[in-house]
């Protein structure tokens, strides 16, 4: 997975920090993906953890019609 881009440690970091804290879980390893699901930092790149995340360009909306596309954290299940 995510093969097609390539990351260094501080733009992996900067995603990583898109996705959304959990109250009283600490969110440098555990978080919640546009999605909903909990990704652990840890499990990058792993689809073989129920915690496992990539990171996928996810085409949000800003204004009206008006869409943009961003590099988000998604569980490994939703990738694009």
């Amino acid at each position: 997975m995510n093969d097609e881009i390539s990351l260094t440690k501080e733009e992996l970091e900067k995603i990583w920090k898109k996705a959304e804290i959990i109250i009283g879980v600490n969110p440098k390893f555990i978080r919640r993906d546009i999605y909903g699901n909990w990704i652990k930092k840890n499990d990058f790149n792993n689809i073989h953890s129920s915690f496992g995340w990539t990171v996928s360009s996810v085409k949000l909306q800003k204004f009206d019609d008006e869409y943009y596309e961003t590099l988000m954290p998604v569980h490994w299940k939703h990738k694009q």
